[in-house]
């Protein structure tokens, strides 16, 4: 008996052995992937959805001027300065208080610079006057010389809504050349 019992075990030890190492954790190859199936039917439509508020024009709170030609005359007057004004009923104390105002000179090679502008022979610069609804630009000799001719061209202001300049923070209109301003305010230039 004692011997059936032995055998009983190593054959149960020995089938154990057998089945432990002919197992693989591993399936076996995957079979090729069939063909695609019909397209589904299309679904009912859904509901529209209820309609956005309207956005504010992309340049509603921006006041532009076309190009104006300077007329400063031919000579300086006075204290070796030359000055001419543009009218305009936009132009009032609220502007003044909440708005940026940009003035731009366009040369007759048509080079366009933000103002003030200094340099050897004239410097250019604008004031605003809400009370008389005005900019005035002006233009002084550096050259001390009263015959010198100011310096002819056309002449461009922007006046800008603080809302409108203030939509990204890290944005400062006077550090941008005139094109970059224009194009981020959306006029034409």
């Amino acid at each position: 008996m004692k011997k059936v019992i032995l055998k009983t075990k190593l054959f149960l030890m020995a089938l154990s052995t057998i089945l432990i190492f002919s197992c693989s954790a591993e399936d076996g190859e995957d079979g090729t992937i069939g063909p695609q199936g019909p397209q589904g039917e299309q679904g009912p439509a859904g509901q529209d959805g209820a309609d956005g508020e309207n956005g504010e024009d992309g340049n509603a709170n921006v006041i532009a001027s076309g190009w104006t030609s300077t007329d400063f005359g031919d000579t300086y007057s006075g204290f070796l300065a030359n000055s001419f004004s543009i009218d305009d009923s936009r132009i009032t104390a609220e502007v003044v208080d909440s708005y940026a105002i940009l003035a731009y000179y366009k040369d007759s090679f048509d080079n366009v610079r933000a103002l003030p502008i200094t340099n050897q022979s004239w410097d250019m610069y604008y004031t605003i006057n809400a009370d008389d609804a005005e900019i005035r630009f002006l233009v002084t000799d550096n050259t001390d010389n009263a015959a010198a001719i100011p310096p002819s061209g056309e002449v461009r202001y922007v006046l800008v809504e603080s809302s409108t300049s203030a939509k990204n923070t890290n944005v400062d209109l006077r550090k941008m050349s005139y094109a970059e301003a224009m194009d981020y305010l959306g006029l034409q230039h």
